[in-house]
């Protein structure tokens, strides 16, 4: 038995093959194979990952980091160029109802 870390996992689970698995654990590896793809393709090109099975707590949490986030692009006017805290802005906005930011690249935060 090899044991690995939740970390390392996610980066292990793409490399495992289906045929040295034993049943029953190789008729759901090729699932969380693709929910992992799909979050880790959603966080790095989507501005975040939200889990569909998440509970109100962590729902919760997301909204009240946005909430903060906005707080302080409010608390940076007057420090930061306006263009990029409307930008700013509308990624924070998008990524609290699950949406991709609709940006200007001219405007685009870093």
């Amino acid at each position: 038995m090899t044991m690995v870390n939740r970390r390392t996992l996610t980066m292990c689970l793409a490399n495992i093959q289906t045929g040295k698995v034993k049943d029953p654990n190789a008729r759901t590896l090729p699932e969380h194979q693709c929910k992992t793809a799909d979050a880790l393709d959603k966080y790095f090109n989507d501005d975040g990952a939200v889990n569909p099975n998440a509970a109100e707590h962590q729902i919760n949490a997301i909204i009240f980091q946005a909430c903060a986030q906005m707080e302080l692009c409010q608390a940076a006017k007057g420090l930061i160029h306006p263009d990029h805290l409307e930008a700013k802005a509308r990624v924070i906005l998008a990524h609290g109802v699950g949406e991709h930011a609709q940006l200007d690249d001219r405007k685009r935060p870093l």
